[in-house]
């Protein structure tokens, strides 16, 4: 989804910030870092077990190359 929507491949940012990667804490350094932080609260609301929400796939496909749909 990563690469849809920004062209670059999502492990990159992968220890990138306070946020970016397992288990973030702190206060974001910068929008990227924000993103990171939002994307960890939506899987924190969704109630699942620890850690499901890095193993369980969903689905989504790329609308015209640059836009991320879900479902």
């Amino acid at each position: 989804m990563v690469v849809c929507a920004t062209g670059c491949n999502p492990l990159a940012y992968k220890g990138y910030g306070c946020y970016c990667g397992f288990l973030g804490s702190g206060y974001v350094i910068d929008g990227i870092d924000r993103c990171c932080k939002m994307h960890d609260w939506c899987y924190d609301a969704t109630d699942c077990p620890t850690f499901s929400e890095y193993f369980v796939p969903y689905y989504w496909r790329c609308y015209h190359g640059y836009k991320p749909i879900c479902g």
